[in-house]
């Protein structure tokens, strides 16, 4: 990727790495009707945690899909009018990690990160002047989290700290520094428990682990990185530019020194494009949403119509979090909203916007 191309093709960034809701742009959230209850009242099971927009302030909301008829409400976070939070439930299962857009303007945001303890609602400042548009991530103790601040957002090529910031609220340290790049982002850890930090920048997407060699993904631009249960993969997809705009599902093997690429999930011969990514608790492949063909409505997990775009499974595997779609392809989606799917059907998450992960009581 030449630099003109790197300046050509930022201005594709970010609505590449949005997520699929803000790129489609009909999404169904807001207020849900369902009884509701404290979390820290919730008894034992699994629990799909998501944040519901209400406006000004998001409610962070816990579902049992054994119990669809009560929203746990666990916490609320005051933002900019109309911005929904990007959020991460801790590997311990007590908090979400929250990136919020509580400052700057409605053009130009900028955000903090906060941790919410989902059984007492206690909301604690962890770092401020961050991005926005980023996925926290947690370090798998739980004792930090991750997160990219750039130096500026009026430039198509910055320079980026990727910071660890303390669950506790005692400060922050960087972990990483990047020099011109147009976007970086942690993205997780590989089997050893190293961080894993993507770059788009000239080269393409590259992914940095510190101490050892980087590496180089794809030429193009990437989204909706997931590490495989134990790290030993990473899964994304490619936004391939080259002849209009196509995603493509791509797994890479974790090895100690380079990342080697592994098969695709979907025949190579498949005309097919894929957007998301979830990794089953056991399995050793992805599931992913596939654009129907010729206009015939196929799914990940097989609604009547429309498509699914996979989120994230139950820690048991018998749940799986969607965006639900009623369209007949990408390019028209049709509405959108979350449910959990599994055993018991599909249940609608409460009017939620975004997908925060699964907590074991």
């Amino acid at each position: 990727m030449t630099s003109r191309r790197l300046v050509v093709g930022i201005a594709a960034v970010a609505a590449v790495l949005l997520l699929v809701s803000a790129l489609f742009g009909q999404f169904q959230g807001g207020p849900g009707t369902p009884v509701r209850r404290a979390f820290a009242e919730a008894g034992p099971g699994y629990y799909a945690v998501a944040i519901r927009n209400e406006g000004s302030f998001d409610t962070i909301l816990a579902v049992n899909p054994a119990d669809p008829g009560t929203v746990r409400e666990a916490a609320t976070i005051s933002h900019l009018n109309g911005y929904t939070s990007f959020g991460a439930v801790s590997p311990t299962g007590d908090a979400i990690a929250l990136v919020v857009a509580d400052s700057g303007s409605q053009a130009n945001p900028i955000a903090s990160l906060y941790r919410a303890d989902l059984a007492t609602g206690a909301v604690t400042l962890l770092a401020s002047g961050i991005d926005y548009l980023q996925q926290p991530i947690w370090t798998p103790d739980g004792a930090s989290v991750l997160v990219s601040r750039s130096d500026s957002q009026d430039s198509p090529s910055v320079g980026i700290s990727i910071l660890r910031a303390s669950a506790t609220g005692s400060g922050t340290d960087e972990l990483l520094r990047l020099e011109a790049v147009a976007a970086a982002y942690p993205v997780g850890f590989d089997a050893g428990g190293t961080p894993l930090i993507v770059a788009i920048e000239q080269r393409g997407s590259v992914l940095h682990r510190p101490g050892r060699p980087d590496v180089i993904l794809s030429p193009n631009i990437t989204r909706d990185w997931r590490t495989s249960p134990g790290g030993g993969q990473l899964a994304f997809i490619e936004a391939d530019l080259s002849n209009g705009l196509q995603y493509r599902l791509s797994v890479v093997a974790l090895s100690e020194s380079a990342a080697v690429a592994s098969a695709q999930s979907l025949p190579a011969a498949s005309s097919q494009q894929q957007l998301g990514v979830a990794w089953p608790p056991a399995g050793d492949r992805p599931l992913t949403a596939e654009e129907p063909l010729s206009g015939q409505a196929r799914a990940a997990s097989g609604p009547a119509a429309g498509f699914d775009i996979p989120l994230g499974f139950s820690p048991d595997g018998s749940n799986l979090v969607v965006e639900a779609w009623t369209g007949t392809s990408f390019e028209s989606p049709g509405l959108g909203r979350l449910e959990i799917t599994g055993n018991g059907g599909r249940l609608a998450l409460a009017g939620a916007n975004r997908f925060a992960g699964w907590v074991v009581r």
